[in-house]
């Protein structure tokens, strides 16, 4: 009896050790920002780079990250939308969009979703004479700020 259960809880860790060795085994999305720069090999990565690298706007749709992503976007929406160049503006707006769609057809984080895109208005309000970007680029992000409220 003994023999049966050590046969049977080795034959489950195996299929454990298994199946997080093919869990390991899926390449992840990642960024690589190099830190220190000389003269010679100057590389910059702006932090749209960074978005598409990571892939931002497919791990909405996978709601184990969506989360993580919409809790990165709302700090960079409240803190820096202000300040990042105008590719980067335009991401962050089109990820929360996407996140209060993704939020309205799961039917999941519609709360979550609701605080983003609160947090957008209100960072749109408060930074409307001092902003990086044209006047027509914010004029933009209103217009999808409205058709995220209709949702």
């Amino acid at each position: 009896m003994i023999r049966n259960s050590l046969s049977a809880s080795s034959d489950s860790a195996s299929s454990l050790c298994q199946a997080g060795e093919s869990h390991q085994s899926i390449r992840q999305p990642h960024a690589f920002v190099k830190r220190n720069t000389t003269r010679e090999s100057l590389v910059t990565t702006s932090i749209s780079d960074v978005f598409a690298r990571l892939d931002m706007d497919g791990g909405l749709k996978d709601l184990r990250r969506f989360r993580y992503i919409t809790k990165i976007v709302s700090l960079l929406i409240a803190d820096r939308l202000h300040q990042v160049s105008g590719r980067a503006q335009l991401l962050l707006v089109q990820l929360a969009k996407q996140a209060a769609e993704q939020a309205l057809a799961s039917k999941m984080y519609i709360g979550v979703a609701r605080q983003l895109v609160e947090g957008l208005r209100r960072s749109l309000d408060e930074h409307r004479y001092e902003h990086i970007g044209s006047e027509e680029l914010w004029r933009r992000h209103r217009e999808a700020l409205e058709e995220m409220q209709q949702l």
